[in-house]
């Protein structure tokens, strides 16, 4: 497979680097990989043949299938795990990702399997690029007998950061690295900002103004649909009329004619709202009207998401009922966070994505604080989501993000209680928005984080120790 082979690059690199020897790579075709001692490097005939050995493979919606094994018995290494791939025309993203030097992989588990057994030689990726690298110097490498399988506690694993291309590169490398996955939440659907633009029928606000949202002046936005326009359907005023869901439907049936498992969309990022009085009827509105902000624009005082979310569960209905087992993907985010009351038969295809970003609330504490109302408050709100839908990852913020790029804030004593909780709401893991520069959290957060994001249960004081003996 394309991961075995980088695979096996990386291994006779760092083999070469801890002992001076270079090992020979052979295909399976070739004869000389049946003679003598040898490692097997990802799936093949080879590892076929091995009684009683299991190797994960292929991939579901469920994206459990992730995980890898390493074997050592007699003459004999394997070091193998599920490699299964994407084409990339079918991954509905916007993330940057570097297919050339990581591949068209959705799960990397060969690679990971490599990564593990030069982690037991002692070699360590704390940051990306050399600069975070250590390896140990041995003349002789050994290999004890083992038998190891493993398999991440969260199949959504990845934090992104901008920055030049070079960077973005080693960042990826080096979170794989450390069995994180840069394109798991890809796989579940991810809702950029502004994605619900190209479901829009914009050229159509004049001939159905109904269908878009009304902004507090009484003018019709073309970046918004009418959250409630589906209640129009059955209103003699609009018989046999088509409806805004009819025009958005013709962008997922495109999703699905190009392969893609996934439609998402996001409203633009801020604070969408429709001021008709069919959205205010669904609306729960905590408190009513606007109020303007330090640049006298107009921002709602209330929530929206029953609303959004009234809209939504139409887009589900119709998708369940055109393409089965496509999947809608949005965003509880701004003033949708909260997820939606009373609304009949929600989500009841099973088919939605909740990508959750409760911006709104403290970036700083633990979910279990005490002291904190606002995160005790959030995990409330994300074990709810888990309860609707059981395709729910977070979109996190980092404290610097959201306050000051100036200011060094560790989180390892946030993330160590926080991240063993995600598990245990039923939430697939992160895929967070940080900055390129790792020094504002802490190396140690990083190094902490990967390990607990693959294992939650994971001794995190010997995962530190580890990091302060060997590089800090």
């Amino acid at each position: 497979s394309e991961g075995a082979k980088i695979a096996a690059k990386e291994l006779q690199t760092y083999v070469e680097k801890i002992s001076g020897a270079k090992l020979s790579i052979y295909s399976e075709a070739d004869p000389k990989s049946r003679e003598g001692r040898k490692i097997l490097v990802g799936r093949s005939r080879l590892t076929d043949a091995i009684p009683g050995l299991k190797i994960s493979e292929g991939i579901t919606p469920a994206l459990r299938e992730e995980g890898y094994a390493i074997v050592c018995t007699g003459d004999t290494l394997v070091l193998a795990g599920n490699d299964a791939t994407v084409p990339k025309n079918l991954v509905d993203s916007p993330s940057p990702h570097a297919w050339e030097s990581i591949g068209t992989s959705m799960y990397f588990g060969t690679r990971y399997a490599v990564y593990d057994l030069l982690n037991r030689l002692g070699v360590r990726w704390f940051t990306p690029g050399e600069y975070g690298e250590v390896v140990p110097k041995s003349s002789t490498v050994q290999i004890q007998e083992m038998s190891v399988t493993e398999t991440p506690d969260l199949p959504v694993r990845y934090h992104g950061a901008g920055g030049p291309d070079g960077m973005t590169e080693e960042r990826e490398i080096w979170l794989i690295r450390n069995r994180m996955n840069p394109r798991s939440a890809e796989w579940y659907g991810f809702p950029a900002d502004s994605s619900l633009f190209r479901y829009l029928p914009k050229d159509k606000v004049k001939d159905h103004p109904e269908w878009f949202a009304m902004l507090p002046d009484g003018t019709r936005s073309s970046g918004l649909n009418c959250m409630a326009d589906e209640l129009r359907r059955n209103d003699p005023k609009f018989a046999g009329q088509p409806r805004m869901l009819d025009e958005m439907m013709k962008t997922v049936e495109d999703s699905v004619k190009s392969g893609r498992r996934s439609s998402a969309f996001s409203p633009d990022d801020g604070m969408p709202t429709c001021e008709c009085d069919l959205c205010r009827k669904v609306s729960v509105r905590f408190t009513g009207g606007m109020r303007p902000d330090e640049h006298g624009s107009y921002v709602p005082e209330y929530l929206t998401g029953n609303e959004w979310f009234f809209f939504v569960n139409g887009m589900l209905d119709a998708t369940a009922k055109k393409h089965p087992g496509h999947i809608i993907a949005t965003n509880g985010y701004a003033n949708r966070y909260v997820p939606p009351e009373d609304i009949p038969g929600f989500n009841q295809h099973k088919n939605l994505t909740i990508m959750f970003a409760d911006i709104n609330s403290c970036t700083i504490h633990r979910y279990d604080d005490p002291k904190c109302w606002q995160n005790r408050q959030q995990y409330n709100l994300l074990k709810r989501w888990c309860k609707l839908t059981d395709k729910v990852w977070i979109y996190g913020y980092n404290y610097t993000m959201l306050v000051s790029k100036d200011t060094v804030t560790p989180m390892v004593k946030r993330i160590r209680s926080n991240i063993p909780m995600v598990k245990d709401s039923g939430c697939l893991g992160f895929s967070d928005l940080e900055f390129i520069d790792l020094s504002q959290l802490g190396i140690p957060t990083y190094v902490a984080r990967a390990a607990l994001e693959w294992n939650t249960k994971v001794n995190v004081d010997g995962v530190l120790d580890d990091f302060y003996s060997k590089w800090f």
